[in-house]
């Protein structure tokens, strides 16, 4: 196994650069994990401009992105005290996982601090139970607090999703929410604008059912959704470029027992189908009638016809007990999943082999018994953010 350079190393070797021209030198930084280039700001007033400056932040992450080296598992504790506990495991390798959590701070919001569990070039989504957003870089503890909305009640809240505008380059928060009696008010907000605007567009129907899950892939956030009990259950998409909802087929329909049960959480806390994102495709995971687990990956977006079954898991074999799994990850040969899975209230981490059909399970020290995961790529996004160390 090839070792990590260390921190001293990475110090000569610096040093050695004093000379070098500037893009030489950024073009050296540019694929140094966030941990080192966090720690060099101050080496010089040349070097802190230049790891500040977007040119290098968006170099940094395309680097990041292709080589898939500097990652990072954000836990999140479930079913604890308030404030609940957030944790980070960092990828030593491919399949590598260091073997002990770090506990980390979240964003100061008040109450219990909720976490979306896709994370989108290194940043996450995080709300408080009484309303405030922010978006978080936990790997250089930085975060944006958006602007408070105005608080209107009687209201539900349909949907809160977080996600990348790929035709403009933005990172923006969608809120919506029903008033009785009234429309709905749907607002979108701009990491780039840093501001609330009103939508036009209206959630679709109102007596719609979905999925707590938000999904975001090919610049558009995605529910499941069902339009009464029965079904059929489908995939509603909010575009963030062109500000449209559309929706499109999945490649299963619940069995018997309806739609509302498929959209919702089972015994274990886990649903009987999900949404996901792998291999940067939308993720579809259907658990048919107890029996097997589907999870199918739609090959052309938007395409219904190009729904393709990639994988079949059956309940007798690995997951014998286990009532719904969601995957992680695939390895960089695809051959393995990084998957996280619920069973007599506990949450575990497994890999699965997807050739020889067998699991081994990720040997992580001091694990919290129930959690969330989300699994960020080491970014400098949000930089000039709030520090969430110096909040505490």
């Amino acid at each position: 196994m090839k070792s990590e350079i260390g921190l001293g190393q990475v110090t000569t070797i610096l040093s050695a650069m004093s000379n070098f021209p500037l893009d030489v030198i950024a073009e050296i930084l540019s694929r140094l994990p966030v941990k080192f280039l966090s720690r060099y700001l101050c080496v010089s007033k040349q070097w802190y401009a230049l790891i500040h400056s977007q040119a290098f932040i968006n170099l940094h992450l395309r680097r990041s992105i292709e080589s898939n080296t500097d990652r990072t598992l954000i836990l999140h504790q479930q079913h604890a005290t308030v404030p609940f506990d957030y944790f980070s495991v960092h990828f030593r390798n491919d399949d590598q996982l260091d073997t002990e959590p770090m506990k980390i701070q979240h964003p100061p919001l008040p109450v219990c601090v909720n976490m979306s569990t896709q994370q989108i070039h290194g940043l996450v989504f995080v709300h408080s139970n009484t309303g405030e957003l922010a978006i978080w870089n936990p790997l250089i503890r930085r975060y944006r607090k958006l602007p408070t909305l105005e608080k209107v009640f009687p209201r539900i809240t349909i949907a809160l999703g977080f996600g990348y505008d790929t035709l403009n380059d933005d990172y923006k928060v969608l809120r919506v929410v029903q008033f009785l009696n009234r429309e709905f008010d749907v607002k979108m907000y701009s990491l780039k604008s840093k501001s609330w605007k009103n939508i036009k567009e209206q959630w679709p129907k109102k007596g719609w059912k979905r999925s707590s899950k938000t999904v975001s892939v090919n610049g558009a956030l995605h529910w499941l959704v069902a339009e009464n009990k029965q079904g059929p259950v489908m995939i509603l998409a909010f575009d963030l470029a062109n500000e449209k909802f559309r929706d499109f087929a999945t490649p299963r329909q619940p069995p018997t027992y309806g739609a509302e049960r498929f959209l919702e959480a089972g015994l274990e806390g886990f649903l009987e189908a999900c949404l996901e994102v792998l291999n940067g495709k939308l993720c579809f995971i259907v658990n048919l009638d107890k029996k097997d687990n589907e999870v199918w990956l739609m090959e052309e977006y938007g395409e219904g016809s190009s729904w393709t079954r990639v994988y079949k898991i059956e309940y007798d074999g690995v997951f014998k007990k286990v009532k719904f799994f969601n995957p992680l990850m695939f390895c960089k040969n695809s051959k393995k999943i990084l998957m996280e899975k619920c069973h007599g209230g506990r949450t575990f981490l497994i890999w699965f082999d997807t050739e020889i059909k067998k699991h081994e399970k990720v040997k992580i020290r001091k694990l919290p018994h129930v959690f969330q995961t989300a699994i960020c790529t080491g970014s400098l996004l949000l930089l000039d953010g709030d520090n969430v160390i110096s909040r505490y």
